[in-house]
């Protein structure tokens, strides 16, 4: 059986722990050979209402939105007075998914056994971006703290959704435009010109040049279209399988960081993510050293998370972080300037959120330009097309005519 005791030690300080024994007198007998007196005890039972599952957890399939959630609910619950495991309990019965839920079940039996959140966390494999969690239910255990550090947790989360959602807002119109310039070409081509065509046939009558080539690459689609889309599915295919090597991994980000148009927003992206989540940490009383590590890890740059080591060996030899990081191009000189200001005063943890607001106040600004760009240049490129299509029908009709 499993109890859960208070225990006062011999300089009279109180302690709270697991253990298990077959009874209480046995555990009684086991306490008082330790050195303590038992002071108050609860027997601990497993919850009907959260089964062991034998079936480990898929942490990958976790959606981020689902961790957010799963945040949120923890600190409403543990902030309204109840026990982390009773908050478990409560969670599970909202079902978020299926896979969470044996996230739950794991985390609840762990609990149970004597272990601790961050324990827990640290042991599961979780994704690089969601190293930083067991490290602020780090520091929420030893300040006694934990819905503090779930809601911190949650508002990382909640910030970085929102951010991925804005850039997925802007793909949106353009796509709808796109597919329904398609969805027009195919009509066109399948049903309109053909008929023109074979009037022409009948005729004898020469087609006009434009009709021609729109009808010779409709003909071309016909024949290898489906060819062209499988040969498309085997190469995203292998894409999607190389993308996770380390090579290719670094490969694709220093092509980010060189394309004229995408290096401004992503290096953006990764900064918003390091000073949100520098900060975060920082505030929970995270030494810098671990605080830096976890920000590094989790901000989504290959690049930052193999120079993570180097960046931390140089600190520890005694180099300030505002000089360690201006030795990489990543870290931009305002970036840099506003450390050193923070170092000076002990206020890193403002300076970081004030350069995470900064940051996202930019990128902001740069997705609204690149959205009054962007949709124009589909619009006339577009119209473009869609002229061409017209033309190729109208042409021999005035032919005809004439």
């Amino acid at each position: 059986m499993k109890y859960k005791i208070t225990v006062l030690d011999k300089q009279g300080k109180t302690l709270e722990y697991i253990d298990e024994a077959d009874n209480i007198n046995t555990l009684r007998a086991k306490i008082l050979q330790s050195g303590y007196y038992l002071v108050e005890y609860s027997q601990l039972e497993y919850s009907n209402e959260i089964k062991t599952s034998l079936k480990k957890t898929n942490i990958s399939k976790i959606k981020l939105k689902h961790w957010s959630l799963f945040a949120y609910q923890m600190q409403l619950l543990l902030k309204s007075g109840l026990t982390i495991d009773a908050a478990l309990i409560e969670i599970r019965k909202i079902s978020i998914s299926e896979e969470l839920n044996k996230f739950i079940d794991e985390l609840y039996n762990e609990i149970m056994a004597g272990s601790r959140v961050s324990e827990f966390f640290e042991k599961k494999n979780l994704d690089e971006s969601l190293n930083f969690i067991s490290g602020l239910l780090k520091a929420g255990e030893l300040s006694g703290d934990l819905t503090t550090a779930f809601f911190k947790i949650y508002k990382i989360i909640d910030e970085r959704l929102a951010l991925r959602n804005k850039i997925l807002a802007i793909t949106i119109y353009p796509a709808i435009l796109l597919i329904l310039s398609i969805v027009f070409f195919i009509f066109l081509v399948s049903h309109i010109l053909p008929n023109i065509a074979n009037i022409f046939y009948e005729l004898n009558a020469e087609l006009p040049m434009i009709t021609k080539l729109v009808l010779r690459f409709a003909e071309f689609m016909r024949k290898y279209g489906l060819l062209l889309f499988f040969v498309f599915l085997i190469l995203f295919w292998v894409f999607c399988k190389i993308r996770k090597l380390a090579k290719v991994k670094i490969f694709l980000e220093k092509l980010k960081f060189h394309c004229p148009i995408v290096n401004k927003f992503y290096l953006n992206y990764i900064l918003i993510k390091f000073t949100g989540l520098l900060a975060a940490l920082l505030e929970n009383n995270v030494q810098l050293l671990n605080a830096l590590a976890l920000a590094l890890k989790s901000s989504g740059s290959v690049i930052l998370l193999n120079n993570s080591a180097e960046i931390i060996k140089k600190i520890e030899s005694g180099a300030t972080l505002s000089e360690t990081l201006s030795k990489y191009p990543q870290f931009p000189a305002p970036l840099i300037r506003l450390t050193r200001t923070g170092e000076k005063t002990n206020s890193l943890p403002q300076i970081f959120n004030n350069l995470q607001q900064m940051y996202n106040e930019e990128l902001n600004t740069q997705l609204k330009i690149l959205t009054s760009i962007i949709e124009p240049l589909i619009m006339i490129l577009i119209g473009a097309v869609i002229s061409i299509l017209i033309l190729a029908v109208i042409v021999p009709v005035l032919k005809l005519r004439t």
